[in-house]
């Protein structure tokens, strides 16, 4: 009788730990409703998905790279809608965050991020702020990495 009990038990525990926050789960909705081409469903996911994270004691829990990656994926929707405006603002959210984890042991490919507000800018037809940004992606793209055979052991 205990033996039963225990068995049904045990795979509710297992179960109630694997639940996904509301974070992740508005935006796995916002990415595969922008995968089926449902542009205005995606839209609100991922705003859902930011406005959650954003609320209090929320902020810990949530990783910053997803964060990010929310961020990035909201701004290519914006992007694809003609809202420049908004698209520049979180384009900028994402890479400033990128930029802050990059002081951790293992620092993000920027690259993506400046490519992504670069293109912002030259959508919203502000190219000037593009060069920067590009000139930035392609000095980190030309530096070899730590594993790279033409970097020396010593």
């Amino acid at each position: 009788m205990r033996l039963t009990l225990l068995f049904v038990l045990f795979p509710g525990m297992t179960l109630f730990a694997q639940v996904p926050s509301a974070f992740e789960t508005h935006l796995s909705a916002g990415e595969a409703a922008l995968q089926q081409s449902r542009y205005t469903l995606a839209d609100m996911e991922l705003r859902a998905a930011l406005a959650e994270a954003a609320r209090p004691g929320q902020s810990a829990s949530v990783p910053v790279t997803r964060l990010a990656e929310a961020n990035s994926v909201l701004c290519d929707l914006d992007l694809m809608m003609s809202r420049f405006d908004e698209a520049i603002v979180l384009a900028k959210a994402a890479l400033g965050l990128l930029d802050w984890l990059k002081a951790g042991q293992t620092p993000p490919d920027l690259s993506p991020a400046l490519v992504r507000l670069a293109g912002a800018y030259r959508a919203a037809g502000k190219t000037n702020l593009a060069p920067p940004l590009l000139e930035r992606a392609i000095a980190i793209d030309q530096k070899p990495a730590a594993d790279d055979p033409k970097v020396s052991a010593d």
